[in-house]
């Protein structure tokens, strides 16, 4: 018997759209970080993939015992579930936004704009009608193989050997070929626009910080990111208001990736341990050492946390 087709609602499969439904609601739930539209999106995205294939499965199960629904039952739960998704999913992202609201304003993150609701949407939608289909040309391709391998070996065998082999091709192909170009792409958007746009931000006058007087690293050579990180820390006399008695300014060290995109891991570490020797990161009881995402991006309530706490 022929699966239903998603994307005819006369022909919605239930529990997989409900599965997929109740898992992106859940990733809409309260988050320790502030989300972006695009990231909150591709959780959503990920998240109903999840659920869906759980929902088939458990679809798979009621029906191999032979619980079915009647066709006028059918009809009333798709219609229910219609009305459940529009008027939950308004509901949830009401509250998302509101969460994302209260997270940014306590932690001073820059407020949402009206992008967000519209961008998460978009992405969440797009991508999972993407995962979907790109789903259904794995299954088929593996349907194919099969019926071309039956030709001269036994069903089971034939079938073992088709999983194995589409296994096989799926990976290596969105391995070698997809995943490595879409990272490299990532890359090389995130490293240009953080050499764009800069920052007027005037360079740092403490010998503890990258791109100050003992430091080896030039300001415009952190990036914008970077600067932003450096420029955030907290004073000496910051530390001393905080924590009532005398505190030192904390050590802050940056280390970019330069602007050429070649990256040599043991250089950057290199880079990063004499730049921390030079502006005394290592005169210091703790050292808290943080990645930056693709863009450079480094959080530096983080790092503040720490700065304030041993002061």
């Amino acid at each position: 018997m022929k699966a239903p087709s998603p994307w005819r609602p006369d022909k919605l499969p239930l529990l997989p759209a409900f599965g997929a439904l109740t898992w992106a609601w859940l990733a809409l739930t309260p988050s320790l970080l502030p989300r972006p539209g695009l990231f909150q999106g591709l959780l959503c995205a990920v998240a109903g993939l999840i659920g869906y294939a759980l929902g088939a499965l458990f679809d798979w199960a009621i029906s191999s015992i032979g619980v079915k629904l009647t066709d006028r039952q059918r009809r009333i739960a798709r219609q229910s579930l219609a009305g459940l998704a529009v008027v939950g999913t308004v509901l949830m992202l009401i509250f998302n936004v509101l969460w994302q609201r209260k997270l940014r304003s306590s932690i001073g993150h820059e407020a949402l704009t009206w992008s967000y609701v519209p961008l998460l949407l978009l992405t969440a939608v797009v991508l999972f009608a993407l995962l979907m289909i790109l789903i259904r040309l794995v299954r088929a391709f593996g349907r194919r193989t099969s019926r071309l391998i039956n030709r001269i070996m036994p069903p089971r065998m034939a079938a073992v050997v088709a999983l194995v082999l589409v296994t096989l091709v799926t990976y290596g192909t969105f391995n070698r070929v997809v995943f490595d170009n879409v990272v490299e792409g990532l890359d090389a958007s995130f490293m240009a626009i953080n050499q764009e746009f800069s920052t007027d931000l005037p360079a740092p006058t403490s010998p503890n910080l990258s791109a100050g007087p003992d430091s080896s690293m030039k300001w415009k050579e952190l990036g914008r990111q970077g600067r932003l990180f450096i420029h955030s820390a907290p004073s000496a006399d910051d530390i001393t208001a905080f924590a009532g008695k005398p505190g030192l300014q904390p050590v802050r060290a940056y280390v970019g990736v330069g602007t050429d995109g070649e990256i040599d891991l043991r250089q950057e570490a290199q880079l990063a341990v004499t730049e921390l020797e030079q502006i005394g990161g290592f005169d210091r009881a703790v050292l808290n050492v943080a990645t930056g995402t693709g863009r450079g991006w480094v959080n530096e309530n983080q790092a503040q946390a720490l700065e304030y706490m041993w002061g």
